[in-house]
C-alpha cells in the first residue's frame, strides 16, 4: 500500500504499523444534516443531478495539507454547477516531498525540491485524513439528496518513500529515456540532469500523485478539478490564481475557462464510449475553435479520464517530463487522444 502505512479498514481494525493511530482509507460517511452554502447556482441545484455512468464516476480531489480546509467549498465550486452524481469521492493528500517544479518564469531550468527531513507521523496523517473527510461531508450529503445512487468516500496520505520502492517501478518504463525527444513540447522538454537522484525526485512534483490516482480509482471514469479553481461572481467563468509570475501580469485573476456546460461530463463519457481512441476529455477553452477538438495535450487542471484506457498505456515512457508532457508523449505512442468539447453557448470572456 503506497498510502501512509498507519491505516485502518472500515471495520476499525488497528494497523500493525501504528496501533495508536486510526486512519480510515475508505469509509461510508454517515448521513448527516448539513446546511448547504448559499451559492449562485440555486436554480441549478434544484431537482436530481445527472446519474453516474455505468462503470462509475470518481470525483478526484488532490490537496496539499494546507489546502484541506478548501474541501468544504466543493459544493459551491463544483457539485452545484456540474449537477453530476458521483459514485465515489477520492481525496488524495500529497504531503511535501522532493521533485521538480517550475522556475518563476516557467522557462528556465526547473527547480529541484529537497526531500523533507522527516516523514509525516501517523498522528499527523490521522489528523489530515479526519479533517479531509469532515470537510467533504457537505458534498456527500448534497449528492445523496440529489442522486439515486449512494456515494462512498476515501482519503489517503501518499507515502512517497513507498511509491519509490514499489509503485513507480511497476508503472514506469525505467529502461527507456526519462524525457521525450518529440518535436511537440508544450512545456519544453528539459534535460534530465539530476540522474543522481531517486526516480521520484527526478519526476515533476505532481506526477506520481496523478499516476497513482488514475491507477487506483475505484471506477472506470475519473474527473479531476484543481482545488484552487473557482467560479467568478457572475457564475460564468472558472478562475485560477496559477503561478505568481503570471498572476502579477493579470488583474483580476486569470479567467482560465468559461464555466463548463453542466452536461459536459455526460457528453465526455459518451465521447469516450463512442471513440475507442479517446482516453481524456476536457471542456473547451475559448482559445480553441468551435466543435470537437482532438489533440494530444491534456491540462491536468480539469479533465475527465477513462482510467482503463490510461492503464493500458503502462509502463509509461518519458516519466521525468512534466505530467502533461508525460501523458501527451504516451498518448502519441499509443495513438490515444484528448477531446476538448464545444460549448452549447457562445464562448466569451464577457
Amino acid at each position: 500500500m503506497e498510502g501512509q502505512r498507519c491505516t485502518m479498514s472500515p471495520r476499525f481494525t488497528f494497523s500493525v504499523a501504528c496501533s495508536i493511530a486510526l486512519i480510515v482509507l475508505s469509509i461510508r460517511i454517515r448521513r448527516v444534516s448539513v446546511n448547504f452554502p448559499r451559492v449562485l447556482f440555486d436554480g441549478i441545484a434544484r431537482g436530481r443531478f445527472t446519474a453516474a455512468p455505468n462503470g462509475g464516476l470518481t470525483l478526484h480531489l488532490s490537496v496539499i495539507p494546507k489546502e484541506i480546509s478548501q474541501l468544504q467549498d466543493v459544493p459551491e465550486k463544483f457539485a452545484f454547477p456540474m449537477r453530476q452524481c458521483f459514485s465515489h469521492i477520492m481525496i488524495v493528500i500529497d504531503p511535501p516531498h522532493g521533485g521538480k517544479t517550475y522556475a518563476d518564469d516557467r522557462q528556465s531550468e526547473p527547480v529541484y525540491l529537497p526531500s523533507p527531513k522527516k516523514l509525516l507521523s501517523c498522528v499527523e496523517s490521522n489528523m489530515y485524513i479526519r479533517d479531509a473527510l469532515r470537510n467533504i461531508e457537505s458534498t456527500t450529503a448534497l449528492l445523496r439528496s440529489r442522486c439515486a445512487n449512494d456515494v462512498t468516500t476515501s482519503a489517503v496520505v501518499l507515502n512517497h518513500t513507498d511509491l519509490e520502492k514499489s509503485f513507480l517501478p511497476s508503472v514506469l518504463d525505467l529502461s527507456g529515456p526519462a524525457v521525450h525527444n518529440s518535436t511537440f513540447n508544450y512545456y519544453r522538454s528539459f534535460e534530465d540532469v539530476r540522474t543522481d537522484l531517486p526516480v521520484s525526485q527526478r519526476m515533476w512534483k505532481n506526477s506520481a500523485m496523478y499516476i497513482w490516482s488514475l491507477t487506483h480509482a475505484p471506477s472506470r471514469y475519473l474527473v479531476h478539478f484543481d482545488i484552487d479553481l473557482s467560479a467568478l461572481s457572475n457564475g460564468r467563468h472558472l478562475v485560477t490564481p496559477w503561478v505568481p509570475s503570471f498572476q502579477r501580469k493579470y488583474s483580476p485573476p486569470i479567467r482560465f475557462w468559461p464555466l463548463p456546460d453542466p452536461d459536459w461530463l455526460t457528453k465526455g463519457v459518451s465521447q469516450i464510449q463512442e471513440d475507442k481512441s479517446v482516453a481524456f476529455v476536457m471542456p473547451r477553452r475559448c482559445s480553441e475553435s468551435a466543435g470537437y477538438v482532438k489533440n494530444k495535450h491534456l491540462s491536468t487542471r480539469i479533465f475527465l479520464a477513462d482510467c482503463t484506457h490510461f492503464k493500458d498505456m503502462i509502463p509509461l515512457k518519458a516519466w521525468a517530463d512534466h505530467i502533461e508532457e508525460l501523458i501527451g508523449e504516451n498518448m502519441r505512442s499509443y495513438d490515444v487522444n484528448v477531446v476538448s468539447l464545444a460549448y452549447t453557448t457562445p464562448c466569451t470572456w464577457d
